[in-house]
């Protein structure tokens, strides 16, 4: 009976180890993902005037975005973290373990090692900056335009009679 009860309270604690190591991880992560955050604003700081009009909000906006409910996201797991640090025996060195994670995650960022090509191109098709509306545009402003003004047959005479 004795040993049984060892046993239980040996998995038990096994597995508040796993999910408490799981939550110094996650705040980890999440705090990685808060300093980068910032590197990309202190980064995006001298497109004050250029990309943001001046707009310092437009400038956060930008970079911390609220696309996708990123900022639900973060709340949601950095409560799951904190619940998931609550079971944890070791609380008194999380900074310490969350540290490294905290690190691997602002240079994988950094370094744009998670970056992946369908995910820029959708951004660019949102944006409608892919091939299509580029070519749209020329075709109008060095063609159709010109021609419509009456320039081109008045060229094209100029031409013939040259």
């Amino acid at each position: 009976m004795i040993a049984s009860h060892s046993k239980t309270h040996t998995m038990l604690s096994s597995d508040q180890n796993i999910l408490g190591h799981t939550g110094t991880i996650l705040l980890g992560l999440l705090c990685g993902e808060v300093v980068y955050r910032v590197y990309q604003l202190l980064e995006q700081w001298s497109h004050l005037g250029t990309r943001y009009r001046g707009s310092k909000t437009r400038l956060v906006q930008a970079v911390f975005t609220t696309r996708n409910y990123q900022h639900v996201s973060v709340a949601v797991l950095g409560i799951l973290s904190v619940c998931l640090l609550a079971t944890s025996e070791n609380t008194g060195e999380v900074v310490k373990q969350a540290l490294p994670w905290t690190i691997v995650w602002i240079f994988s960022r950094i370094l744009e090692v998670f970056d992946f090509e369908l995910d820029t191109q959708d951004i660019l098709e949102e944006s409608n900056a892919l091939l299509g509306p580029g070519l749209a545009a020329n075709y109008w402003f060095n063609l159709l335009k010109p021609s419509m003004a009456g320039r081109i047959r008045r060229q094209l005479a100029d031409f013939l009679s040259s």
